[in-house]
C-alpha cells in the first residue's frame, strides 16, 4: 500500500479507536511519538519539531501505513507539502 492515512486529531478525539480500526483492516499504525522514536536515530522529536528539521521524521513514515496522535496534528501543513492529499474527513 503506497497510500498513507494520517489522523489529524488531538488526543481524546477518538484517535485510539481509529488506530485500532486501522489495525483491524491490516494497516501498520504509528500511534504516539514513542512508536515513531523507535525508528529515528535522533531521538529528540520535540527538538526536531522545534527546529523544523523534519526529514528524519518523514523518512520514518516509510515504516507505517497509518498515523494517529502526536506529532501529526501539529504537522498538517508540512504533511500537505510532502504527501499528496487525496481526501480530508
Amino acid at each position: 500500500m503506497k497510500e498513507k492515512v494520517f489522523c489529524i486529531g488531538f488526543q481524546k478525539t477518538g484517535t485510539s479507536s481509529l488506530a485500532k480500526a486501522l489495525q483491524v483492516v491490516g494497516l501498520r499504525v504509528c500511534q504516539r511519538m514513542v512508536m515513531l522514536q523507535e525508528h529515528l536515530t535522533k531521538k529528540n522529536i520535540p527538538q526536531q519539531l522545534k527546529s523544523g528539521k523534519l526529514n528524519e521524521i518523514f523518512e520514518a513514515t516509510k515504516q507505517f501505513n497509518a498515523f494517529c496522535d502526536n506529532p501529526w496534528p501539529i504537522l498538517f501543513k508540512e504533511l500537505d507539502k510532502v504527501f499528496q492529499i487525496v481526501s480530508i474527513f
